[in-house]
């Protein structure tokens, strides 16, 4: 039985709507993941995505985005590298017989990154395990014009009450103290850190 955990960081400083070929993307993740999930049989895969470089002051809307699927796998030979994006490439003939090989898809993978205008490589060590990197540049979406709200509005009885203030989750949560009870794992640090972020005292 696999007993392997799951898990995705988006940074925030990532825009939160961009503009892109979302089919390609999709496709190059499902493919990164499911290549992880085959090799990787306990342990973690973690997706990171990261802001890879500021935009070029000609180009204020472009965002070059930095993805990272790490897991805990089988890992890569140093003399395989080379070759793993390859369609049907074998790590060796045991790991082969034992997971089979990997398709085409980092074939694929890597062949969509390029056409998409970014760049895919692969850092391995045997038995530690494996991370996927790949650079996109994406586009900012235009912000959709949001109405002024009224300082006050009325209630379905008609009396005026206050507007909301605008007041956000991490508003709500800031100063706050926080117990996470979970195992060690790729899942609890992503928590952790997302609950600092917003200003919360974790233990």
């Amino acid at each position: 039985d696999r007993a392997t955990d799951l898990a995705y960081f988006v940074d925030t400083d990532v825009p939160t709507q961009l503009v892109g070929d979302s089919m390609r993307l999709r496709q190059i993740l499902v493919n990164l993941t499911a290549n992880a999930v085959k090799f990787t049989e306990n342990g973690e895969i973690v997706l990171n995505v990261t802001l890879d470089e500021p935009a070029a002051p000609a180009d204020d809307d472009a965002v070059v985005l930095r993805f990272s699927l790490r897991d805990t796998g089988i890992g890569i030979p140093a003399d395989r590298l080379n070759y793993i994006f390859d369609s049907f490439s074998q790590v060796d003939a045991t790991t082969t017989r034992r997971f089979g090989g990997t398709g085409l898809g980092l074939a694929i993978s890597r062949r969509l990154t390029e056409t998409m205008g970014g760049r895919m490589w692969v850092e391995s060590e045997p038995m530690r395990g494996s991370t996927f990197w790949f650079t996109l540049t994406l586009r900012r979406a235009a912000a959709p014009a949001i109405p002024a709200r009224p300082a006050t509005a009325p209630d379905a009885d008609g009396h005026v009450v206050p507007a909301r203030d605008g007041t956000t989750l991490p508003d709500v949560l800031s100063g706050r103290r926080a117990l996470v009870i979970e195992a060690p794992s790729a899942s609890r640090r992503m928590l952790v850190d997302n609950l600092s972020h917003w200003g919360m005292a974790v233990r």
